[in-house]
């Protein structure tokens, strides 16, 4: 079969793809995720844990929200008055991703928008 590829790099590099492959099926179908998670929280066994419990484990009383934040344009995400510091809470829900302004931006001097960055940072 002919990949196009000559020379000694050429070849090395389909080598080097070749063993990354197997090593790969080693490892039994567990994804790079729930390895990572396993070696954070060390532990050595990860096939049938969720990767909430791995996290929890890892960091208990930790949470993490999964949503898909490419729905918020980013002139939108920019503005000072974007509620970013939702994301923050552990009761968000997928009404900040249909945000919309409800007049001019606010400068960032503003003492609102100063107050909620304040309160984000910690």
């Amino acid at each position: 079969m002919d990949f196009g590829v000559t020379g000694k790099l050429g070849g090395c590099y389909l080598a080097e793809q070749y063993r990354k492959s197997a090593a790969a099926d080693k490892n039994g179908g567990v994804s790079f995720a729930e390895l990572a998670a396993a070696k954070a929280a060390g532990q050595s066994e990860v096939s049938g844990m969720s990767f909430k419990d791995m996290w929890q484990a890892r960091f208990p009383g930790a949470y993490y929200h999964v949503m898909d934040g490419s729905e918020i344009s980013q002139g939108t995400w920019d503005r000072n008055d974007f509620p970013f510091e939702r994301f923050f809470s552990d009761r968000v829900d997928e009404s900040i991703l249909n945000w919309t302004p409800s007049g001019a931006e606010p400068p960032a001097g503003n003492s609102e928008v100063q107050s909620r960055w304040s309160s984000a940072a910690g």
